[in-house]
């Protein structure tokens, strides 16, 4: 618990660090996005705010988590999901990003049919792992006690983790999908 303060602590610290000068040089390369003439007037004042940002979150974590890791890597197995999901729902959101770029001559990010099921797929990949690999066959509830779910823990994996991304999605603008 210890090694997770102290890397997700050294992740703030170093992005907070770069996270200034990021941001500065990619206003300067116009790396903003393009918003639709088709979205209200209100989302039109977003256009030409830098992109690419997840970058600077999610590039400082992998390193320390990384260098953080044991040689006895297998033990920590545990890091490695949410390592690739990190990862694979990064690669997404830079794709999508790369789409809304002000400087392309044709724009549009991914469509949110391509993100849901991207979305459902990376869940249903993620809630096996957990199962099978990992071996978290069960949820715990405060004050009640732990249940074991068996096969059910896979459906509700599922839909937790398309439940909490879509809401992060809508909420926060960083999409790392």
């Amino acid at each position: 618990m210890i090694n997770a303060l102290i890397s997700g602590t050294a992740a703030f610290i170093v992005t907070l660090i770069i996270g200034l000068p990021i941001v500065a040089y990619l206003r300067q390369a116009k790396a903003g996005k393009s918003i639709s003439e088709d979205q209200p007037a209100s989302h039109q004042v977003k256009a030409g705010t830098p992109t690419f940002g997840g970058f600077v979150i999610w590039v400082p974590t992998l390193l320390i988590t990384a260098s953080g890791l044991s040689v006895q890597w297998w033990e920590n197995r545990s890091i490695l999901l949410p390592v690739g999901m990190i990862v694979v729902t990064g690669a997404a959101g830079f794709v999508d990003d790369l789409g809304t770029l002000q400087i392309r001559v044709v724009r549009g990010g991914l469509t949110w049919r391509f993100k849901m099921l991207f979305l459902a797929v990376v869940a249903a990949v993620a809630a096996w792992v957990l199962y099978d690999l990992v071996e978290v066959e069960s949820i715990n509830i405060p004050w009640k006690g732990s249940y074991e779910l068996g096969y059910w823990y896979l459906g509700i994996a599922f839909l937790t983790i398309i439940a909490t991304s879509a809401a992060v999605a809508v909420s926060d603008g960083l999409d790392a999908l």
